[in-house]
């Protein structure tokens, strides 16, 4: 049995079986582990087999002191795709119904559509073309003009998320060009009525993205600047982890700002419930909320790690730089609005582009409807059933209630 591989090691090119080509040269296969894990199966050919394993040699010590990546901008990008994008994705910590949609996203980007003839797609670029601007600009539109809006930021977030970052990391390209840039899709439908509330796969999208988000990823050591690195870091924990409790129990985020350790995170049973009392409820109307829908257990320990961190006395959420204080309303929103501006770059939500914290509660309300009478609903949520149905129903799609009870 072959021995395993341990980062850094690679087969015994001395054992490795050689075969004769049709040309006389001859040819091996070897194997090597990258320094991240990655494991790496690759052909080397020569004229003799001294020279077969000179250049496995050679090759080998190039996959390491490059962190793996033998890629050049002169490769098809669709290859790229195939062997290093596809696995991203299968490998990433997402529920079944993620991967699904972002291979659907794959299949779009690369014109793997039954449908529809893609001009303007991947297929036929090389790394070089295929990640300029211009390009994937063509390609984006043509998917929002084939398969709608929604269909088109899915796509997005799979090239930022999963070729993008992957690209960078083997430093084929020097930065993604549509990071942060707003595309013209076209006209948008007319709304009717009612507010904007995200899907069950939307919703569980977001959720797994915030559970697997390194605070840190991104965020550099500044030479100058007021805030250091780790004041940095402490807000956007606070950002995900307030964004994570409204998206589990569709509090207000001034309630959600307003709650204290001692008082306002409660264990009932094995349920943890947030315990909105009648001072810092909107209504002055004390409500208790459990984390709803399949929330799972990954949030509630998220928020009882976060309690336990906080001092006596504190806040659950509280200002990054001290929790016995509350977070300041602007300073809360500019880092959420970062935040949400990020998910819906890289989750291809197009509704995170003007919505911000209150379509949790239009969310849940509207993926509750077909569960939960109205009334509970609007005491669940803190308003009267004339205000939910005005402000926290979505009535535009209803594809998401029968998602609810299939």
């Amino acid at each position: 049995m072959p021995k395993k591989l341990e980062p850094g090691e690679h087969s015994d090119l001395a054992d490795n079986k050689m075969s004769q080509l049709e040309n006389g040269s001859w040819q091996m296969w070897w194997t090597v582990r990258l320094h991240d894990g990655r494991k790496v199966r690759r052909p080397s050919q020569g004229p003799t087999k001294g020279e077969v394993r000179r250049r496995a040699r050679a090759a080998i010590a190039e996959l390491l002191a490059t962190s793996g990546s033998s890629w050049k901008t002169s490769a098809k990008l669709t290859d790229y795709i195939t062997e290093v994008t596809v696995p991203a994705i299968e490998n990433a910590r997402l529920s079944e119904n993620s991967k699904r949609q972002y291979r659907r996203g794959v299949a779009m980007l690369t014109g793997e559509c039954e449908l529809h003839r893609h001009n303007d797609s991947l297929k036929g670029h090389s790394i070089a073309s295929g990640t300029k601007f211009r390009a994937l600009e063509r390609c984006l539109k043509e998917v929002a003009q084939l398969h709608g809006h929604e269909s088109a930021h899915q796509s997005r977030s799979v090239l930022s998320r999963y070729l993008m970052q992957e690209l960078l990391r083997d430093e084929l390209i020097p930065g993604d060009p549509i990071r942060g840039v707003s595309l013209d899709f076209g006209a948008k439908p007319e709304r009717s009525r009612g507010g904007r509330a995200l899907t069950v796969l939307q919703r569980r999208q977001v959720i797994d993205y915030l559970l697997e988000l390194d605070p840190s990823d991104g965020l550099k050591v500044k030479q100058q600047g007021r805030w250091s690195l780790e004041h940095r870091v402490a807000k956007r924990q606070s950002a995900i982890d307030l964004t994570l409790l409204q998206a589990t129990t569709g509090v207000r985020v001034s309630e959600a700002n307003a709650l204290t350790v001692d008082d306002h995170l409660l264990e009932e049973g094995k349920h943890l419930v947030v315990n909105i009392t009648g001072d810092i409820a909107k209504n002055s109307v004390a409500r208790r909320v459990p984390l709803l829908l399949d929330s799972g257990d990954a949030v509630a320990e998220r928020l009882r790690r976060r309690r336990s961190s906080a001092p006596a006395g504190g806040f659950l959420i509280g200002a990054p730089a001290d929790r016995t204080k509350m977070w300041e309303s602007g300073n809360c929103n500019k880092e959420t609005a970062k935040l949400y501006q990020e998910m819906g770059e890289m989750l291809g939500i197009e509704a995170f582009e003007k919505e911000r914290t209150h379509i949790w509660r239009t969310t849940l309300n509207s993926l509750l409807e077909s569960q939960v009478s109205e009334g509970r609903r609007a005491a669940l949520f803190g308003h009267d059933a004339e205000i939910n149905r005005q402000h926290y129903t979505d009535l535009d799609d209803i594809s998401q209630l029968v998602e609810v009870r299939g």
